[in-house]
């Protein structure tokens, strides 16, 4: 496990696998890491001294295609600033080099699809019942130039 201080009482945590089954514990409609496991994907945490407060989880990552699929969960709105928000796209777009992230998020999840779409995220589809008994699964995307005009990305 790595630790990078991102604020007085914050820290970013990488390369630990418990942050896998957190956020998939955090998400309706993901039954368990245990895929992101096989699949060897990459997540980064925010932690508090006390606890760990969001987890953004990179997966599906297509280097032929430069994509990959990012799922998130937080406990705690505080988590979001914008320099948090910038380290952890920054992983993506910066150390993987790809083009667009895309996220699945569910249509019952009000919150989570504004706070996507505020950080520039754009429906692009509905998987209807794509989230079982959780709803609608709402597909979303944010390109690398849409990322830098945000002024997600350093660089």
């Amino acid at each position: 496990m790595q630790l990078e201080r991102i604020g007085a009482n914050r820290w970013l945590v990488f390369n630990d696998p418990r942050l896998l089954d957190w956020c998939a514990e955090h998400i309706d409609h993901i039954p368990s890491g245990e895929a992101w496991h096989r699949e060897g994907a990459q997540a980064l945490g925010v932690a508090t001294r006390d606890d760990i407060v969001a987890v953004m989880v990179v997966h599906g990552w297509e280097r032929r295609y430069r994509n990959c699929q990012i799922s998130m969960a937080a406990t705690d709105a505080r988590w979001a600033t914008r320099s948090t928000i910038q380290k952890l796209l920054n992983y993506p777009f910066g150390q993987l080099g790809v083009e667009r992230v895309t996220t699945i998020i569910s249509s019952e999840n009000a919150r989570a699809l504004k706070f996507n779409e505020g950080l520039g995220f754009v429906r692009e589809g509905c998987l209807r019942r794509g989230c079982g008994d959780h709803g609608d699964a709402v597909i979303l995307g944010l390109l690398r130039e849409d990322a830098q005009a945000r002024g997600w990305l350093h660089g």
